[in-house]
């Protein structure tokens, strides 16, 4: 295993964790954030409404008549910002590389990658299927050639960069903190998703349905990345699933509490969050199975220590 064990070459503090990812989270909220403000305010102002009207609808923005292309590339940059501004404070704190945080090893396995992004847009395109076979009053189509094909665009270049921030600062980087500060693979998993989970509740989801029917959405997907991220000792299948879900919802469902405002092809009118959670846990389980077939994964695995191999000292020595 080089995953986690890389954070014990060399271990250095829990703290230069915690203040990488602040120093990016900063970055992504208050630099990323100018393109989203300023564009906001002049668009607004240009199309007659004030400063007042303007700072009530930030997490509206097209009321403002900006384009939702526009109001969803400008989003994603700020991911993107906080993203690049991370990733120097890997070697400046803790000696590592990207491929490192990734994997533990110079190498990233883009096989995984696709693989999981593959076969969660096979899950998430059935059960689309399924919920629009039996309820399809439940669900508008809103196709316009023009703005889709900007839209997958946007969607193929920026949800990745996307993602990936959030899953290397969860599942890759803080895990490796927590896992060499604790020497637990539980605690590696555990901690970041619960972390994962809040930092998604100012979502206007979590508004529209409530703190306790959506946050264990959010922190069961948590747990299922970090879980595929330890077992496969990696991250890159979380990075793919991620990634395919939120390609796949930008694309092709949205709602009107969604995060992500977009010209989907179907708009949904109502959300069951129970419903939604109980097909995440079967669907999760379903591709843990499958990937642990195809990987062989040794599930025992996480509840052994984070050690260092003989191996690893012997190559650390020299």
């Amino acid at each position: 295993m080089n995953f986690l064990e890389s954070s014990l070459k060399p271990k250095t503090s829990l703290w230069y964790y915690i203040l990488t990812i602040l120093i990016a989270l900063i970055a992504a909220n208050f630099i990323g954030a100018i393109p989203y403000i300023s564009v906001i305010f002049y668009q607004g102002l240009q199309n007659g409404f004030s400063i007042q009207e303007i700072s009530a609808n930030m997490t509206n923005i097209t009321v403002l008549g900006i384009s939702k292309n526009v109001a969803l590339g400008l989003l994603l940059f700020s991911f993107v910002v906080g993203l690049f501004a991370m990733i120097p404070f890997f070697k400046i704190f803790n000696k590592r590389t990207l491929k490192e945080v990734i994997n533990g090893t110079n190498k990233i396995r883009w096989s995984h990658f696709f693989w999981g992004a593959g076969v969660w847009t096979i899950v998430m395109a059935v059960l689309l299927l399924i919920d629009y076979l039996v309820s399809p009053s439940n669900f508008t189509i809103n196709f316009n050639p023009v703005s889709f094909f900007i839209l997958l665009l946007i969607s193929l270049v920026l949800i990745p960069l996307q993602t990936s921030f959030e899953e290397i600062s969860f599942r890759g980087y803080l895990a490796q903190g927590i896992a060499g500060a604790t020497g637990s693979r539980i605690f590696s998993i555990f901690i970041p998703s619960v972390l994962f989970g809040l930092m998604h509740s100012l979502n206007p989801e979590v508004a529209a349905y409530g703190f306790f029917s959506v946050m264990p959405q959010y922190i069961f997907f948590g747990l299922l990345f970090g879980i595929m991220a330890t077992l496969d000792d990696g991250i890159e299948l979380p990075m793919g699933v991620h990634a395919a879900n939120n390609i796949f919802l930008s694309l092709f469902v949205t709602n009107q509490s969604s995060a992500l405002q977009t010209d989907a092809i179907f708009t949904q009118l109502s959300m069951d969050p129970m419903k939604e959670l109980i097909s995440l846990i079967i669907c999760g389980m379903l591709i843990c199975i499958f990937f642990g077939r195809k990987y062989k994964w040794s599930f025992s695995i996480l509840s052994e220590r984070v050690t260092l191999s003989e191996k690893h000292e012997i190559e650390d020595r020299w």
